[in-house]
């Protein structure tokens, strides 16, 4: 592991020196998605979109199934407020890892303040693949309550509340069993 030195007072580093740092970085170590995420970062602290959304290309063009690339991509879609193009790429990432977490709360943020149902759904989802069986049968039940005619969302909601509420009266009953 190569050490980049020290960062400047206050904990940040001006984008000059990041850069210059990633540069000697790239100069030592072999290609590594890292060095591309490290690249994208840099970018979007710069608020630099089109240099992070090239850094994003090279290191998915290298790195093509790196789920940190991938979610980077996303991220600055989302920063530089290509929204609609942000969905669809965690539309198209969900299908290849439909029980990842971060995707589900990525997905949230894009419908929080278009579509309640969506949202719900969403961030119930999250806090499902994240075993948060409580949160998620919160926002389950208000994914429920939201306007909105999709029929199929509306029945995936129904079908995993009821999941939901299946798996939270079975840990109730093992901590019942634990505690005897």
């Amino acid at each position: 592991m190569v050490w980049l030195g020290p960062c400047t007072s206050g904990g940040t580093r001006s984008g000059l020196s990041a850069r210059s740092d990633l540069a000697e970085a790239r100069r030592r170590l072999a290609s590594h998605p890292m060095l591309f995420t490290l690249e994208v970062a840099i970018e979007r602290e710069a608020r630099n979109w089109p240099a992070a959304r090239r850094a994003v290309h090279r290191g998915l063009a290298a790195f093509p199934q790196n789920p940190a690339l991938q979610l980077a991509d996303i991220d600055v879609l989302i920063d530089s407020g290509a929204r609609d193009e942000a969905l669809v790429a965690v539309r198209r990432q969900l299908e290849r890892r439909p029980g990842d977490a971060s995707l589900y709360r990525r997905q949230a943020s894009l419908y929080a303040d278009r579509d309640d149902l969506r949202y719900h759904a969403a961030l119930g989802n999250a806090f499902y693949y994240e075993q948060r069986y409580g949160p998620a049968l919160e926002q389950y039940q208000l994914a429920g309550q939201a306007k909105g005619n999709d029929f199929y969302l509306r029945s995936s909601i129904e079908a995993r509340l009821r999941e939901v509420e299946k798996l939270l009266k079975d840990e109730k009953a093992q901590s019942g069993k634990i505690g005897q």
